[in-house]
């Protein structure tokens, strides 16, 4: 049997230039979408708990 030619992978320079620049985006810092989620304000959080709460049991989850 011979082998196909997709048995022997080899990456291309555009999958290696955007491995690079992924790279340097992530040791660049934080998502701005991230620092948003990160920053939201700690008071709500009894309120969605119970939202929650009453979702699930609203859905027919006991446990």
């Amino acid at each position: 049997m011979q082998r196909k030619s997709q048995d022997n992978f080899a990456p291309k320079a555009e999958d290696m230039r955007m491995k690079a620049y992924l790279e340097l985006d992530r040791r660049a810092g934080l998502h701005p979408a991230v620092k948003a989620l990160v920053s939201r304000p700690e008071g709500r959080t009894h309120e969605n708990t119970r939202a929650r709460a009453y979702a699930r049991i609203e859905r027919g989850q006991t446990a």
